[in-house]
């Protein structure tokens, strides 16, 4: 008898010690999905601007907890960029011959999947302004990008993009 009691003890305590996992309401969701449009219109803006250090700072320094293996914070061309010193190194020469940028998002969805990790996908079309005065038709252009939330800020842990190429 003692036995039985002190196993259900120890499988109620067990159990009071589990993490409670609270579902979000819709209003908590829709509260974050508005914060994630907000900072997503920051992210494009500083891209429009051509704004480096800014675009930048978007994306989240600490990879390494979330990946199992090695980083992949970005999709490019076909290319897997790990770090953001590799995103930088690649975009710098970019937008150095670059004035700017028109990005129109048409078309934007956002699942929160937690109340810390939210998926934002969007199309559109975007244009390039070169240095010499030349600016591109419209293309088309979609994105996805994962967003997290950390020491209260949401940055970029995972983003990919496709687009048709202007010249």
């Amino acid at each position: 008898m003692r036995r039985l009691t002190l196993s259900i003890l120890s499988l109620v305590f067990l159990a009071a010690c589990q993490p409670t996992t609270t579902e979000l309401t819709e209003e908590q969701k829709g509260e974050i999905a508005a914060d994630i449009r907000q900072v997503v219109a920051e992210f494009w803006n500083s891209v429009e601007v051509m704004d480096t250090d800014r675009w930048l700072d978007h994306w989240s320094p600490e990879l390494e907890p979330f990946f199992q293996t090695q980083p992949a914070i970005a999709v490019n061309l076909l290319t897997i960029v790990q770090t953001v010193d590799d995103w930088r190194a690649g975009w710098e020469p970019t937008f150095a011959q670059r004035s700017g940028h028109d990005i129109a998002l048409e078309n934007e969805h956002v699942a929160v999947l937690a109340e810390d990790i939210v998926l934002h996908v969007s199309r559109g079309t975007f244009t390039v302004s070169d240095t010499l005065g030349n600016t591109t038709e419209p293309a088309p252009w979609t994105v996805s990008t994962v967003w997290v939330h950390r020491d209260a800020e949401w940055k970029i842990l995972h983003f990919h993009q496709s687009w048709i190429p202007t010249s």
